[in-house]
């Protein structure tokens, strides 16, 4: 083969091959760009829904125990003003209940420090 000959081929191949090869890595890395974007995009939607999910649990749970302390109330008997004499589970409940939102009122009107 002719010195000529070798170089034409050699000459095409680079020709050929190296926009190729530029387009192939070009478009390689914008759709891993896309690929993980996305990836992010679902994954913050999976926290989301877990975050609502638990923002409704709690909700329940504080509407549970509301629901609890005013069934507490009307249960607890009136000659009995402590209600750590009165032994039912209801009285302890609501004396429970009572001395926690009684500190937390006092804590907020404190302030936190």
């Amino acid at each position: 083969m002719s010195k000529y000959m070798l170089r034409l081929i050699l000459f095409s191949l680079l020709l050929g091959g190296l926009p190729t090869v530029f387009i192939g890595i070009v478009s390689y890395y914008s759709a891993s760009k896309d690929i993980i974007e996305n990836a992010r995009e679902s994954k913050m939607q999976l926290l989301i829904q877990t975050q609502m999910g638990v923002e409704e649990n709690l909700k329940s749970m504080e509407m549970s125990a509301c629901n609890l302390l005013k069934s507490g109330e009307k249960h607890i008997k009136a000659p009995s003003r402590n209600p750590i004499h009165g032994h039912s589970a209801t009285g302890w409940i609501f004396l429970w209940t009572f001395t926690h939102h009684k500190l937390q009122n006092k804590n907020s009107s404190e302030g936190y420090r």
